[in-house]
């Protein structure tokens, strides 16, 4: 990899500040500039890479590539067809969530959202899972150590939007709440065994 931008914008060439300024030519029409990462929750950070790839340590080919354009670059080695492209990274799990139904209420003659919800089915053949599951605002589903939010819909309310978050820690809080009120236990333990030694002495 020669070179990465976190996340970048994708601009006309036009549009550069100067012609030296840092870019990534991704197409005949489009080059990536880097902007500042995001952490919001509704947007994405969308990459760009400059590559080169090797063959017996001989470069064959050198590409520019970004997530915001993602149609893949096609070339050949040898006469062997390959493709690149620039894509998120995808994992893969031992189950499946399908969606069977979303609801998307809104309040009596208006257009303001009352409430958005996804009915779907979790299917794990290794655990012997097939089950339905409705997820909606503060009514996640977790599964596998992960959580399914309800973030949001689209496609005429024919798609829904899951957030997905691992966290591993989760069950800290609880610990430390049972270790706190053990602390009580044992606290408010002491003094009564205390308080009844004075009361046997006297």
């Amino acid at each position: 990899m020669n070179d990465f931008y976190e996340n970048a914008a994708l601009i006309g060439p036009k549009q550069l500040p100067s012609e030296n300024y840092p870019h990534l030519r991704v197409g005949p029409m489009a080059v990536a500039v880097a902007i500042p990462k995001t952490y919001k929750q509704d947007e994405r950070n969308q990459p760009a890479a400059s590559v080169s790839l090797l063959q017996n340590g001989q470069q064959v080919g050198s590409w520019n590539l970004a997530s915001g354009f993602p149609q893949p670059i096609q070339f050949k080695i040898e006469s062997k067809p390959f493709e690149i492209v620039l894509r998120p990274r995808r994992y893969y799990r031992p189950f499946s969530i399908t969606l069977e139904e979303f609801r998307h209420d809104r309040y009596a003659g208006t257009e303001i959202p009352k409430n958005f919800s996804s009915k779907v089915r979790l299917v794990d053949a290794a655990a012997h899972e097939n089950r339905e599951a409705l997820i909606f605002m503060n009514h996640p589903l977790r599964y596998a150590g992960l959580t399914f939010y309800q973030a949001g819909f689209g496609n005429n309310d024919h798609t829904t939007i899951l957030q997905i978050m691992k966290n591993p820690s989760w069950l800290v809080p609880y610990i430390s709440c049972g270790m706190m009120a053990m602390g009580l236990v044992i606290q408010f333990g002491m003094h009564l065994i205390s308080f009844v030694r004075r009361r046997v002495v006297a």
